[in-house]
């Protein structure tokens, strides 16, 4: 997962198309992996998340490469899909300790799945991704650090303005 993870955003960096299969190729049997140790502990809420994890981080690769083939619409619904399941892993870290940084990579996906939308025409669903967004970050603000929570919240009410219905 983590060489997935790190392969994702090196491909997205440098719009690698070989990298980003590269990566997608190492998630699946990551997935593979995560799914079969879930299965021997089904009690185990944190095993549950890795693949939550993972299979957010293959809707992300399947995203980008949509994106990068103009294919707007299928890579709004892809990051939204991803984005989904990184606040799920959330609701699973936060019974044992906070990770802001799953919110954060939950809001720069909708904030992706926007500028998906955005760029497809459909300005409305582009809007509710970033109230999404909004909705999850005031929800957690004592997760964060105030400046980090004031500049996000700025850049998506930046990115919410710029939508014209």
């Amino acid at each position: 997962d983590n060489m997935g993870e790190t392969l994702i955003r090196w491909a997205k960096q440098t719009a690698d198309r070989p990298k980003l299969t590269q990566a997608r190729a190492a998630l699946e049997k990551a997935l593979a992996i995560r799914q079969e140790v879930a299965r021997e502990a089904p009690e185990k809420p944190l095993f549950r998340a890795g693949v939550l994890n993972t299979r957010a981080n293959i809707a992300n690769v399947d995203a980008t490469l949509s994106e990068w083939d103009s294919k707007y619409t299928r890579a709004a619904t892809l990051f939204g899909e991803a984005a989904d399941l990184i606040q799920q892993t959330y609701s699973i870290h936060i019974k044992q300790y906070a990770r802001p940084d799953r919110l954060l990579q939950a809001v720069e996906l909708l904030r992706s799945s926007a500028a998906g939308y955005r760029k497809s025409g459909q300005a409305t669903m582009a809007r509710a991704q970033l109230e999404h967004a909004l909705k999850l970050l005031h929800d957690n603000s004592a997760q964060f650090d105030a400046k980090i929570y004031d500049t996000v919240v700025r850049e998506v009410t930046h990115d919410y303005d710029a939508i014209q219905l």
